[in-house]
């Protein structure tokens, strides 16, 4: 008998899992005699899920006796199911942009027959946060993985950065000296939440001290940041430029032959960063003056570029150095006593304290005296010190003049003995009877001494020894007269005998 084999009454070909049970049937082929078929048919297994199944015919009774089973064995396959996983949770035309919250995907595929409600796979990895491309994977539960094959088994998908913008903080500077620097103040479009760590996250760049524009950069560092794409990573600000104010003020100095010395002491700052200097220039007659006299001198201030600087003078355009003449002390010569010779006389200044060394001589030399004296009294003469190399020093009114005397010349007038023979005259006395010593160059004799001859002598004719005394009167007060005898308080005259010649005449 060859038997026909029926799977679910149809063909045993292209089987493919229905979530039933299947019935394997076989129809008889070659039955004679009106025999009916009595046969039983045993399976390898319940004909089900999907997989290999064979089946067999045994004959029962006496069929079993006549005849011969052809085509008595049955081999068939039941295929897998193919089914494919529905993606849920995500649009697979939107893209989704971090927001903070989970991502959750999830797969389905539904089964055939009493298992067409029930869902038979299970995702994994499908729940993510942050940004990032990942990939979500579907398997079928373990209780279907021998009935059903799975499609679409993994979905590829991306969280994209969300777009964010920092804001700047609007704020602005003026120089002092300190590191300056603008913040974030917000991150525009951020996750509610997450706006405070993000910018305490960022690491800022562009800090400066320097008046000017300048620029801050954001760095952003990772971590929480890598769910952001971030515009406005840099902003500009400005650092003003610091008013300062110079205020130049008159100065004074007293002559020292020297131009003066500007070292900006006669100079205050308002608004000066402590720290900071100030180059100062200084121009004009009183910047190159050395002798005294007012000068107008202007100063130029370089602060750099970190101030916006104005000058300010106490007198209007211009600031004014007024050097002082120079307090000197006229030194007199101490001998200030002459003896009268003739000549004119006068006390000098020997020396000046307190000028410029090297002016001294020309000082000395431009000094104009008045009261030059030849005779003998008590004077003062003084001294003119205005104009040229004088217009530099003040000596003080009291120190232009001074004392000096001039004292009488010794006259000495020396009588000297006279001799004579009698003649019976009396001895002829004159100027040849005296000698003068200490006469001044300029007086003569005549003019300075009236002298008569006095004493026993005067109109002595006889012989014998007489006292000459000489009575001199002085004609000017230049001179103290001093008489010099040969005996004391007087000279002597002596007539000596006439030699006899013999008879009388």
């Amino acid at each position: 008998v060859e038997w026909t084999w029926l799977v679910d009454g149809g063909t045993t070909d292209g089987l493919v899992y229905n979530g039933a049970e299947r019935t394997v049937s076989a129809q008889p082929g070659g039955l004679v005699g009106g025999d009916d078929a009595d046969y039983r048919i045993e399976t390898s297994a319940a004909v089900r899920g999907a997989g290999h199944y064979t089946a067999e015919i045994v004959l029962e009774g006496d069929i079993a006796l006549k005849y011969r089973v052809t085509n008595g064995e049955l081999a068939f396959d039941i295929a897998r199911r193919r089914v494919a996983a529905v993606w849920s949770g995500a649009d697979y035309d939107t893209d989704i942009v971090y927001d903070g919250s989970s991502v959750a995907l999830h797969a389905a595929a539904y089964g055939v027959g009493d298992e067409s409600d029930t869902n038979i796979v299970f995702t994994i990895a499908g729940i993510k946060t942050d940004a990032g491309s990942y990939t979500s994977t579907a398997r079928l539960g373990e209780a279907y993985e021998n009935d059903y094959e799975l499609t679409n088994a993994s979905y590829d998908y991306t969280i994209a950065p969300r777009p964010v913008t920092l804001k700047w903080e609007n704020a602005s500077f003026e120089y002092d000296g300190e590191l300056h620097g603008i913040k974030v103040a917000n991150v525009n479009n951020a996750v509610s939440g997450e706006e405070d760590g993000l910018i305490a996250a960022l690491s800022l760049s562009g800090y400066a001290t320097d008046a000017g524009t300048h620029t801050m950069t954001a760095r952003l560092p990772g971590g929480m940041w890598d769910n952001y794409s971030c515009g406005g990573l840099s902003a500009d600000y400005v650092i003003s430029q610091r008013a300062l104010t110079v205020t130049v003020s008159d100065v004074s100095d007293i002559y020292d032959g020297e131009r003066y010395e500007f070292g900006g002491k006669n100079v205050s700052y308002s608004g000066l960063v402590s720290g900071d200097n100030v180059k100062l220039t200084f121009a004009g007659a009183g910047f190159t003056a050395t002798d005294a006299g007012k000068y107008a001198f202007t100063v130029t201030a370089d602060a750099g570029d970190n101030y916006i600087t104005t000058v300010k003078y106490a007198s209007g355009d211009n600031a004014f150095l007024t050097i002082e003449r120079a307090p000197v002390e006229l030194v007199w010569q101490t001998n200030r006593e002459f003896v009268y010779d003739g000549r004119a006389h006068r006390v000098e200044v020997i020396d000046i304290a307190g000028c410029v060394a090297e002016e001294e001589r020309d000082l000395l030399r431009a000094l104009v005296y008045t009261g030059d004296k030849t005779d003998v009294g008590e004077y003062s003469i003084s001294v003119a010190v205005s104009g040229g190399v004088w217009d530099n020093y003040d000596c003080g009114s009291a120190e232009l003049s001074a004392t000096f005397t001039i004292k009488p010349r010794t006259l000495t007038v020396t009588v000297g003995d006279a001799h004579k023979t009698y003649d019976g005259e009396a001895y002829p006395f004159g100027e040849n009877d005296y000698t003068v010593e200490g006469l001044a160059e300029t007086d003569t004799a005549a003019g300075v001494i009236e002298a008569t001859f006095g004493g026993s002598a005067a109109g002595a004719t006889e012989e014998g020894s007489y006292d000459i005394v000489l009575k001199a009167e002085l004609l000017s007060d230049n001179y103290e007269l001093v008489i010099v005898y040969t005996h004391g308080d007087h000279s002597v005259l002596t007539i000596e005998k006439a030699e006899d010649e013999g008879g009388i005449s």
